[in-house]
């Protein structure tokens, strides 16, 4: 009876001393369980998710792989229900809306804001995605659409698919991205030959390719620092 009382007493206030902790000290100061703990307070109200949290990085490996695990496969861990896995997803799409949140004062022109833009766009994203961002006239963005799913390579992107979306924008100017899952942004022969084929279909129509960004693990690859697109 002693150590039932001991044992919950150890857990009394818990909750209320890992919510000061991030008011005081925010995530920076959190084990990557502690944040899964904290996320899941909001939907577990009743249950100690201590050992949920780390039942899940013990399941999945690490805080990301949790939240790109499918919600079936979050369902299948004892305590989560469809609520606590819709809340495990929204994390890194909260993340990206965030990031690409319009900023006035930015434009395209500025280096720093793309890299930062085009890492957000492709947060959480685990297949190869094309796509075209189309810019007005001071160089912000209009739209940003995904023009394919696959490996750039074995997949179809036209110039024509492009054209068509800027002119759906009714934009002169174009940033092309795509992404290399877990591997590095750097360019292959395919990537260079795409951009300058599709440069040279769109030049005559007055559209201009602006950059091809290329989004790898960690880092980020610029076609227009490098010299690639003029």
């Amino acid at each position: 009876m002693e150590n039932k009382t001991n044992g919950e007493n150890i857990h009394k206030g818990h909750r209320q001393r890992l919510k000061r902790k991030f008011l005081d000290n925010g995530l920076e100061a959190f084990s990557p369980h502690e944040v899964l703990e904290l996320l899941l307070f909001y939907t577990i109200p009743l249950k100690n998710t201590n050992d949920i949290a780390h039942e899940l990085i013990n399941r999945f490996g690490s805080l990301s792989a949790v939240f790109d695990a499918p919600v079936s496969s979050l369902c299948e861990v004892k305590n989560i229900s469809e609520n606590s896995a819709v809340l495990l997803k929204l994390v890194p799409q909260l993340l990206r809306y965030y990031q690409l949140s319009p900023d006035a004062d930015k434009s395209m022109n500025d280096t720093n804001y793309v890299r930062r833009y085009f890492t957000a766009l492709y947060i959480g994203v685990k297949d190869e995605e094309f796509k075209v961002c189309c810019l007005d006239n001071n160089l912000q963005v209009i739209s940003c659409n995904t023009l394919s799913v696959g490996s750039v390579c074995e997949v179809a992107v036209s110039a024509r698919m492009i054209a068509k979306a800027a002119f759906d924008a009714n934009s002169q100017c174009v940033i092309l991205a795509h992404n290399h899952p877990d591997a590095s942004p750097n360019p292959s022969q395919e990537d260079i030959k795409l951009t300058s084929d599709i440069a040279s279909a769109l030049n005559p129509i007055g559209i201009e390719i602006l950059d091809h960004i290329i989004v790898g693990k960690g880092s980020v690859y610029s076609m227009k620092d490098y010299g690639i697109i003029d």
